[in-house]
């Protein structure tokens, strides 16, 4: 990868739905910060490219309207492939991102079905790239702390998870989950984080 302390990393995004501008406004963040450099997007939807025209102005991808005709093109000339898509689109996307040379960040899940993961798993071991999948916060050391304590036994067998919230991004917003017992709004960041209350996260 081009991963050095000057050389920022060169992505390309797939998408600008919900997640995809999710994702492209941490790009922003951090291709101010010389950390990242948006290379190429993939998007069909002209109506979607016009809501975030300003950003994409700012950072002046190469615009896609095929996923698998960037991958070929920007082959050998990105370290990371975003793919913010419908779960539908995971195993035959990172599957033409993995042929074509690339790393695969694909967000959760990884796949519809164990059959369609099994073929991501297959084509990662064939080719250069690896996968990663975008579970949020599951590598913060805070949640790897946790998952050590869990597993050595000290707390006994788990049933349930709680969790006070602290600051959570800068717009205090969440996934979904019950807040004080009651379900809370399902959507990407649309649940009010308040102080003080209890959140249960159920599976």
């Amino acid at each position: 990868m081009n991963n050095t302390n000057t050389s920022p990393i060169r992505a390309a995004l797939v998408g600008l739905g919900n997640y995809g501008r999710s994702h492209l406004g941490w790009m922003k963040k951090f291709a101010l910060e010389n950390r990242v450099k948006l290379v190429g997007l993939s998007e069909m939807n002209q109506d979607n490219i016009a809501l975030v025209k300003e950003t994409l102005d700012l950072l002046q991808p190469t615009i896609y309207d095929q996923a698998e005709v960037m991958f070929k093109e920007l082959s050998g000339k990105l370290d990371l492939v975003i793919l913010p898509v419908g779960i539908a689109h995971h195993a035959p996307l990172t599957v033409a991102a993995l042929e074509a040379g690339h790393n695969v960040l694909v967000e959760k899940p990884l796949a519809g079905s164990v059959a369609e993961a099994q073929k991501i798993l297959d084509a990662e071991k064939r080719c250069p790239g690896f996968v990663a999948v975008g579970y949020q916060n599951s590598y913060a050391k805070e949640c790897l702390k946790a998952k050590d304590i869990i597993l050595s036994g000290v707390l006994g067998k788990v049933k349930k998870v709680n969790g006070i919230p602290a600051i959570y991004e800068e717009d205090g917003s969440y996934w979904a989950f019950y807040e004080n017992g009651n379900y809370a709004v399902s959507g990407v960041d649309t649940t009010n984080i308040v102080n003080g209350a209890t959140y249960t996260f159920k599976a």
